[in-house]
Order: structure tokens, then C-alpha cells, then sequence
């Protein structure tokens, strides 16, 4: 099959779409898909989760639907949460978090739903998180907030989650500080080389402040309590609509960070939490990934842009640098791609989620016009 962006799995005309994922929700070693949908003001749909299995060579059957609670979803996100081995479906909304178990066999329980007054915005298709945060052997999930908080739902074996603990990460309650205002995007990495992980976050409404929580190691953060003094603020991003990854873009064993700035056109790239970069993308650019997808060793970044209909992808040199962008044309008004091995190849492949019909801003209202929900798929890209 192709790399030419055009592959569409599925297509649920009058279904608004904000976020995709991937795991193995069946345990068959082939790589699924997860599809956030929200209802629109004309239609009766409800808030959910579209699940598509991967058969293993770049097809996939047809998509399966599961309600969830909590609103409308705007960000999602894929790992064992249950502590049963198999993948399992996380959702975040403006009025929660809720997990959809897997049953095993590709299906899925009934949704558990947490509730919580820290609200999100329905335009963050990052802002959601599952890893290992305190070394039990348990996923945790990090959720961004509303206020600067960042909630922390801690894992334990066999079992659901704990309700969240809320961490406040910097700043007054009224959020004027710049880490103070909604954490859109989340990501989980060892920034500062110590061995544990930290949480790397993009708030917004204060330009898009990238900025990183230090992790002890047990769950907790340096200077955790009423608030987390210990946050620090890596760049200031131009833009309200900021999503942010983690990878190893140079030659040495760091951590190092990306961020996309939908308002310039523009990724940022942090080196070693030190010399700052941008490169020119497509028009508004969405989302982000990161990976080896020519397999030669160094890291690449594939950026999603909802302006343009395209997905810029920029081959790593290994040294922190990117050559010129790729651009290749997907569908109408992307919002959000994944990265998994689709075709069992043992490289890398995108997943483009298409929001046709859809805007940024009507997004962010939570309850937009009907869309066409679709996917597109890159297998092999080439950079």
C-alpha cells in the first residue's frame, strides 16, 4: 500500500473526531487504533470512542463504538491501566478523565469515569498521559488542568486507578503566572537525567509556556504540596495552541523536547533544556511525533497541519538539526496523528486523524457543526 495519505479506514459522516491512539487491545501483536468522537448540535450521537483492530499488514475491520462519560473528549491516549496486561483506552475531557478496560478480546467494559472541576479545553489532543511515575510496576495517568493544576491518577495492580491527586504546578490560583493557565498538551520523559521521570507539560493562554515538573521517583515532585516551585520554564511558544514531545534528538543520551506553535507555522526544538530552534511547517500545525522512520538510527519528526491538509515530515540529522520539512497531503482539516508499525515491517507508520467539516474553534466549544470523521494512513513513509 502507499504512503500517500489518502488511505482512509474509516469514515463516519456526521461524527466530530478530536484525537487518536494506538495499543494492542486484543493481544494479538498487531496494532489497533482508538478514535476520539464528540456529538454536534444537530445530531443525537453521544461522547465515545472509536476502535478499529489492526489486522497486521495496514488494514484494519470496521471501527466498533464505546460511550464514555465526562463530556466531550478532547485528547486520548492507550496503555495497561488495569494491570491486566493488555492495552486499555484513557480519555480526558473538560470535565474528567474516564477509562475504557479492555476485555480482551478487542472489546471493551463499560467506561469508568472520574469527574473533576479542573476543566481542559476540547482542543488539546495531547493532554493526556500513562506511565510509571512512582517505579511500582503500575501505569499512572497525568491529566492537565485548568489553573495549573496537573492531576495524577495513581495505578495499582489488578485494579482501577485511584481518584486523582491534584498537583499545582506554579503560580496564584487565579493563574496569572505563566505555568498557572490549562496544561493542554502532557508528556512523561526523564528531562533532567536523574533516572525518574518527570512530566513535561504546554499551558496555554499565557503564549504557550513549555515547561517541565520535576519527578522524585515515588509519584511525588520536587516542592510538592500547595504548589511545585520546583517547575521550570524551558521556551515561551507564540501561539495559545501549543502540543509538546519528547525525544533523543542528538547524538548524546539526553532528553530533548518539541513543540508545535499552530499560530507561527513553526515546531520548536529545545536541546538538552538549552539552545532553542524553529523550523517553518505547514499552516497550523496540530500535532506532533517522534520517531526513527527511516530507520536509520536518528530521530524524525512528523507534524500534523490542519490548515494545509498536510503532514510536514522532517528527517533527523542526529546532531539536534532537521533537514527541509516533506509536506504530503492527507484529509480535510487533520487534527491529530500516531505513530505505530501498522504493516508488522518493524518500521514505523502514521496514523492521520481527519476532522472534515471541523475548525479549531469549533472544537474548543465542545459542541461543534457535524463533521466527517476519517483516517489517514502513511505506511513507510518516506522523508
Amino acid at each position: 500500500m502507499s504512503a500517500d495519505g489518502k488511505t482512509v479506514l474509516f469514515d463516519e459522516s456526521g461524527n466530530n473526531v478530536t484525537s487518536i491512539s494506538t495499543g494492542d487491545y486484543n493481544g494479538d501483536g498487531h496494532a489497533d487504533l482508538a478514535v476520539s468522537r464528540i456529538p454536534s448540535l444537530a445530531t443525537n450521537h453521544v461522547d465515545g470512542v472509536a476502535i478499529l483492530l489492526g489486522n497486521g499488514d495496514g488494514s484494519f475491520g470496521l471501527s466498533e463504538d464505546y460511550p464514555t462519560g465526562n463530556g466531550p473528549i478532547d485528547s486520548i491516549a492507550s496503555g495497561d491501566v488495569t494491570g491486566d496486561g493488555i492495552d486499555d483506552v484513557v480519555t480526558s475531557s473538560a470535565f474528567g478523565m474516564s477509562i475504557l478496560p479492555s476485555v480482551g478480546d478487542g472489546g471493551f467494559a463499560s467506561s469508568i469515569d472520574y469527574a473533576t472541576i479542573y476543566t481542559t479545553f476540547h482542543s488539546c489532543p495531547k493532554s493526556i498521559a500513562i506511565a510509571d511515575l512512582n517505579g511500582d510496576g503500575n501505569n499512572d495517568i497525568v491529566k492537565g488542568g485548568s489553573l495549573g493544576y496537573l492531576l495524577i491518577y495513581k495505578g495499582s495492580a489488578n485494579s482501577q486507578p485511584a481518584e486523582a491527586e491534584t498537583h499545582y504546578t506554579r503560580g496564584t490560583y487565579q493563574g496569572v503566572n505563566s505555568a498557572g493557565s490549562t496544561s493542554c498538551s502532557i508528556s512523561v520523559a526523564d528531562v533532567s537525567n536523574d533516572g525518574l521521570l518527570d512530566i513535561i507539560g504546554a499551558s496555554t493562554s499565557n503564549n504557550g509556556n513549555v515547561y517541565q515538573v520535576i519527578g522524585n521517583g515515588d509519584g511525588t515532585f520536587v516542592g510538592d504540596g500547595d504548589q511545585i516551585p520546583g517547575s521550570i520554564s524551558y521556551m515561551t511558544v507564540d501561539s495559545n495552541q501549543v502540543t509538546v514531545i519528547t525525544g533523543k534528538f542528538d547524538d548524546n543520551d539526553l532528553i530533548d523536547i518539541a513543540a508545535t506553535s499552530a499560530e507561527e507555522n513553526k515546531i520548536y526544538i529545545s536541546i538538552n533544556s538549552g539552545t532553542v530552534s524553529t523550523i517553518d511547517v505547514g499552516d497550523t500545525p496540530r500535532d506532533i511525533v517522534a520517531k526513527d522512520f527511516d530507520k536509520n538510527g536518528t530521530i524524525d519528526i512528523a507534524v500534523v497541519n490542519n490548515g494545509s491538509d498536510s503532514v510536514s515530515l522532517l528527517s533527523g540529522n542526529g546532531d539536534g538539526t532537521f533537514n527541509t520539512p516533506k509536506s504530503v497531503s492527507v484529509g480535510s482539516k487533520p487534527m491529530s496523528l500516531i505513530s505505530g508499525d501498522f504493516d508488522n515491517n518493524g518500521t514505523p507508520d502514521i496514523a492521520v486523524l481527519n476532522a472534515t467539516g471541523q475548525s479549531l474553534f469549533d472544537i474548543s466549544q465542545g459542541f461543534p457543526p457535524p463533521g466527517s470523521g476519517s483516517v489517514s494512513l502513511l505506511l513507510n513513509p518516506e522523508l
